[in-house]
């Protein structure tokens, strides 16, 4: 015996969404279902499909298995990187800077841009600037493998903080 019940259409009602909401909640469906594809692996990840096309000739004859285990003949170089100091003199020579190369890397030659088209290409060089004003020095380091890095070091004679060390101050008022 079969129990029928009455649909009403009236009683059951869907809720609508209104058009304004139809394209966020579309475009997160689909942010949403491309997530659990790609954390399920149905969908493949950004970089899985580089390898196919990658040529894979050689002209080298196969290697055994027993040469894998042979270390590497050759050390891996450290990478090169720029890096230095300038110290201006503030009380003894306002305008004289000495810069000291704090590079890592073994560089092997030095290439300094003191911002007022003077170069140097001592490791740890003083430089004597003509006047107060912003200069921005450029340290260029190179080792014998061709391998070259640059850093600049904005306003060296630190104009900012000689302004403000002429700063007075009133304390006699409240």
């Amino acid at each position: 015996m079969k129990i029928k019940i009455p649909f009403d259409r009236k009683r059951i009602r869907l809720p609508r969404i209104k058009k304004q909401a139809r394209i966020p909640l579309v475009i997160g469906a689909i942010i949403i279902l491309f997530a659990l594809g790609t954390y399920f692996h149905l969908l493949p990840s950004i970089g899985s499909l580089a390898h196919l096309f990658e040529p894979k000739v050689t002209t080298d004859p196969l290697q055994s298995l027993g040469d894998a285990a042979t270390p590497l003949s050759a050390d891996l170089a450290k990478p090169l990187i720029a890096d230095f100091l300038a110290s201006p003199g503030y009380q003894s020579d306002p305008l004289s800077v000495q810069f000291f190369d704090m590079s890592r890397g073994t560089p092997g030659t030095w290439h300094w841009d003191f911002g007022d088209n003077v170069t140097s290409d001592l490791q740890n060089p003083v430089h004597e600037y003509a006047g107060p004003d912003i200069y921005n020095a450029t340290l260029t380091v190179s080792r014998g493998d061709g391998t070259q890095k640059t850093i600049t070091a904005y306003d060296v004679l630190d104009t900012r903080q000689a302004a403000e060390s002429q700063m007075l101050v009133d304390t006699i008022r409240t």
